[in-house]
């Protein structure tokens, strides 16, 4: 047995295990490894939240942090609004996390409570978070209820609140691309502060990245080589820290909007690769809640992220395979293979499988965006597909 897979058992047992010291050995503990978490009582906590910091730990610090930090995720204890200056901050997620959210009440079979946030952009909304001492919970709509308080009042708080927290401010390199430096996780929600952006050196719009919940990366708009490192920090920032989004953002004349480039311009290639990195990570986020909602009767797809070496450009590319429903996600390439061994299958883009294909695709509701597919193309439709 590997040593990943020795830890991954090694969390769960000790997860258990301290839950029932929390709550009572009566209280019903399940393990859900298709989703890699396990279920206690009505709460589903997700085992790699708390892995990361478990397996940096000594054996005994571990044991003791673990405990803490379930004691504060399993005791149910609303937030006092007494001390929400102290408490209350605001938190930038992706839709995806709010998707995942619901489906995981679903998979619990509980009551799903709507959480407390509004978008920000397609991809993005800002939340009102709990700042506990091991965690960081999510309010819910009811919780902003039962306080007697709009979204838009406690958000104002939240925002307070994190402007007044120390921060060592930016670093910068060749006063072209800066780095929010902080001492906590909310370098992503800085955003949302007044005048965080005053001190940096730009006059016009500026592109923002918050890959991470700690992280925040700025160049100027028309700075294309700036631009290009932004994306690539972003891209490396991503593979260490807790991701919230790696859609760039455009601030322009105090509007949010997430930055689209054209095939011509300098950045292009580096922006093309983020954004499909992201858009994969937003599929993989719900999929195995998803798939453990709707069984083994059918397959939820992920998605591939490819680069054509030739041309340098990064594709998102789904697989509709023969014989198995499946819920596939939108991406820019569809391939068809008819078996494991199938070498000389037939990839399409996506618009041009939605002109041929529309009657055996039905789109759901979930986000990100999929679709539903029960049957498997003719050969004349294949052959469509790739027609001129």
């Amino acid at each position: 047995m590997s040593l990943f897979k020795r830890r991954r058992g090694s969390i769960e047992r000790e997860t258990i295990r301290i839950a029932q010291e929390v709550l009572g050995d009566e209280v019903p503990v399940e393990s859900r490894p298709e989703i890699d978490a396990i279920v206690i009582d009505d709460v589903q906590v997700k085992l790699s939240l708390l892995r990361e910091r478990y397996r940096d730990l000594d054996r005994d610090a571990a044991h003791t942090w673990l405990q803490s930090a379930l004691t504060e995720l399993l005791v149910e204890d609303t937030p006092d609004p007494a001390d929400d200056r102290m408490t209350l901050f605001p938190a930038l997620r992706s839709r995806a996390f709010l998707e995942a959210h619901r489906l995981a009440a679903l998979h619990r079979d509980a009551p799903h409570r709507p959480l407390a946030m509004q978008p920000m952009t397609e991809s993005l909304v800002v939340g009102l978070t709990w700042d506990r001492t091991h965690a960081t919970v999510s309010l819910a709509e009811s919780v902003l209820e039962e306080w007697g308080r709009t979204y838009e009042d406690a958000l104002a708080t939240a925002i307070d609140n994190l402007s007044a927290l120390p921060m060592v401010g930016w670093a910068g390199s060749d006063d072209r691309v800066f780095r929010l430096v902080v001492g906590d996780d909310y370098g992503s929600a800085r955003l949302l502060t007044d005048h965080i952006f005053d001190r940096l050196p730009f006059t016009g719009d500026i592109v923002v990245c918050a890959p991470t919940r700690g992280d925040l990366f700025v160049a100027a708009a028309d700075d294309s080589e700036g631009l290009r490192d932004i994306f690539d920090a972003s891209r490396r920032s991503s593979q260490e820290g807790s991701v919230v989004s790696l859609r760039p953002l455009l601030a322009s004349g105090g509007i949010w909007s997430e930055l689209e480039l054209e095939p011509d311009h300098p950045a292009y290639l580096s922006w093309r690769m983020l954004t499909r990195l992201d858009w994969a990570k937003e599929v993989d986020r719900t999929r195995s809640l998803l798939q453990a909602l709707v069984g083994t009767e059918m397959f939820v797809g992920s998605l591939i992220v490819r680069k054509d070496e030739s041309t340098g450009v990064t594709d998102t590319v789904s697989v509709w395979s023969e014989g198995v429903p499946t819920l596939l996600a939108a991406a820019d390439l569809v391939s068809f293979p008819r078996s494991e061994r199938d070498a000389a299958f037939v990839t399409a883009p996506w618009s041009r499988v939605i002109t041929v294909l529309s009657d055996r695709m039905t789109r759901t509701d979930h986000y990100p965006e999929r679709w539903l597919v029960e049957s498997f193309p003719t050969a004349g439709e294949l052959a469509l597909l790739v027609s001129p």
